[in-house]
């Protein structure tokens, strides 16, 4: 199969969303390491906040979403498919 460029950008973004999300779960992983232990009978006062792979996750899939929504709306005010000069039209933008 040859690859076009539309296959190219899919797998770029793939590619973001993977590195996204392994940065996240290492920064995470890293903030776990290097907190201190609570201590006993200790409670926190305030929520605790989303861990940095959560969020990943989280701006990973906002990230993702609106590129297809964005790839879809240009799809259907074309008639329903894109071209390639449309998909690079879109990447200028």
């Amino acid at each position: 199969m040859r690859l076009t460029s539309a296959h190219k950008f899919a797998i770029g973004i793939v590619a973001i969303v993977v590195l996204m999300f392994l940065a996240g779960t290492l920064l995470d992983r890293a903030k776990r390491n290097s907190e201190p232990a609570p201590k006993a009978g200790a409670t926190a006062s305030a929520p605790a906040a989303l861990p940095s792979s959560e969020r990943g996750r989280n701006l990973a899939a906002t990230v993702v979403g609106t590129i297809l929504q964005r790839l879809s709306a240009e799809a259907t005010r074309k008639g329903g498919s894109l071209n390639l000069d449309d998909i690079e039209a879109l990447r200028r933008d």
